[in-house]
């Protein structure tokens, strides 16, 4: 390993087999439409804001089209798991979710980078991170980062844990080491697919004040998955399988594999 991302530790903590699958070019037995849905959307949304990062905002019968191509890149690599909408109707919900967002999100700000690259070291952390933020923007109070989230309900904000999330500590934080200036601002933008599309933000603040203490959360959650993840990965030690079946394992697109898995 040569550097961490939130995904991996948030898939390894999720399922350790799954990971490992993942890590060692396991075939997966289809991708969810969930997923796809979400590729296909975060690829529009950033198609749009380069536009108007560049002074050049896209048609949108453009950014449709971009939909319809990226939805046949991903059917092309491993097949697509439909729930009770087929391909052609979760297209369209998708078109009008965009449009939807179009239309009613101004961005307030000025944007300064889409999928921005962040690259940062940690102390106490001895492999940097190495992730990517949806949406980085300046407003009158400073800088902020977007975080788009392709969702079927509405969200429920948790004043307690949301503002300890990981990517938003690792994102946030790494952006100010490098970048060099403060982060004042962090959100997830829900674009929910409810049969009457909305878009819900749920903001927190990034405030100097918590900086320590969100390098302190970070320093006891990344390092020790780190171990974790090199036990398995040098030192043969088995990946546990998640005991969470009910809710972890039904959608999961490893299960021919994992049945089939013994020591």
């Amino acid at each position: 390993m040569r550097s961490w991302s939130v995904s991996s530790i948030r898939s390894f903590h999720a399922c350790q087999l799954a990971w490992w699958f993942r890590r060692t070019g396991v075939p997966p037995e289809f991708t969810p439409v969930a997923l796809v849905e979400g590729i296909v959307l975060h690829e529009a949304l950033a198609h749009h804001l380069r536009g108007v990062r560049d002074g050049a905002v896209p048609d949108r019968g453009d950014t449709h089209e971009l939909m319809e191509a990226s939805w046949f890149v991903e059917e092309s690599a491993v097949p697509i798991r439909y729930g009770r909408l087929d391909r052609a109707t979760s297209l369209e919900r998708l078109r009008r979710l965009f449009d939807h967002w179009f239309d009613v999100e101004p961005l307030r700000g000025e944007v300064l980078g889409v999928e921005v690259a962040v690259r940062a070291e940690f102390p106490g952390i001895e492999l940097p991170l190495l992730g990517y933020a949806d949406l980085v923007i300046r407003r009158e109070d400073g800088i902020h980062v977007i975080d788009f989230k392709v969702t079927a309900t509405k969200p429920s904000p948790d004043a307690v844990l949301d503002p300890l999330d990981l990517q938003k500590l690792a994102l946030t934080r790494g952006l100010e080491i490098a970048g060099g200036e403060p982060v004042t601002g962090w959100a997830w933008q829900h674009l929910v697919k409810t049969k009457e599309p909305q878009v819900v933000d749920n903001a927190v603040r990034v405030t100097a004040e918590s900086r320590e203490a969100d390098l302190r959360r970070l320093g006891c959650v990344v390092p020790a998955t780190l171990l974790a993840m090199r036990e398995v990965t040098e030192e043969g030690r088995l990946p546990i399988p998640t005991q969470a079946a009910v809710t972890m394992c039904g959608s999961c697109a490893y299960r021919p594999a994992c049945s089939g898995w013994t020591a």
